[in-house]
């Protein structure tokens, strides 16, 4: 009996192994095979544009904005990977993608030059850990979303009416060179915001984010919700 107990406990664990095994190089086969490694010079091509109001990028790459002639991006990136870069309009969307998705790109050096005629862009959402630079002025953006790690920034003075802006997660907004009138901040998660508004500052915060405010005058009203360790901070 003992004998027996003792065969079917080894037989058990035999199979047991057999089987984790067998998925450990599943897993890695699959990964293997979906992985690609950044080789080669960089190079560029550029893609025409339909009109849009809203960028989405969901891939880890660098964006850029810029004022130009007519609706158009460059992207740029390793021989062997700048294929997978997509642009895609939907609707009043400019989606801006890896395709296929489950694919793998090491070390790439994704960057996306985006061109725009006319001040038509009302929105940016970033979902995941791309970023976003603002290199020329847009008077028009009201809404900017960040779920994730990614980062927007602009470099150039803008003014705009109000802006939503709203952070799930770790990334960050810094807009200090666009004047708004109104603002309204969401923080959920750990992520920051640094605006410069004139009157009005609507925040709320759950987490330990921080949203970092400049005024040049008093601003006329600062109401804010905050559940957890963040602050609103004036510069």
């Amino acid at each position: 009996m003992y004998f027996k107990k003792l065969t079917l406990i080894i037989f058990t664990a035999i199979i047991l192994i057999s089987v984790a095994c067998s998925k450990e190089t599943t897993i890695t086969e699959i990964n293997d095979s979906n992985a690609l490694v950044g080789s080669g010079s960089i190079v560029s091509k550029e893609v025409l544009l339909a009109q849009f109001e809203e960028i989405v990028l969901e891939k880890n790459c660098n964006v850029e904005l810029i004022r130009g002639t007519e609706y158009k991006a460059s992207i740029s990136d390793y021989s062997n990977l700048v294929q997978y870069t997509k642009l895609e309009n939907i609707g009043s969307k400019l989606i801006i993608k890896t395709e296929p998705q489950n694919i793998i790109l090491n070390n790439s050096k994704a960057k996306v030059i985006i061109y725009l005629p006319e001040q038509t862009l009302k929105a940016i959402n970033i979902l995941g850990a791309g970023n976003i630079n603002f290199k020329s002025q847009f008077n028009d953006i009201t809404n900017i979303a960040i779920s994730g790690s990614g980062n927007i920034t602009n470099e150039v003075p803008s003014v705009t009416k109000s802006l939503n802006i709203s952070i799930n997660g770790s990334g960050s907004v810094d807009v200090l060179k666009t004047q708004s009138q109104m603002a309204i901040c969401d923080i959920s998660g750990s992520g920051n915001i640094k605006l410069a508004i004139s009157d009005i500052l609507n925040a709320t915060i759950l987490g330990s984010g921080n949203i970092y405010y400049q005024s040049n005058n008093n601003v006329t009203s600062i109401r804010s919700v905050i559940t957890g360790s963040g602050k609103v901070i004036k510069l």
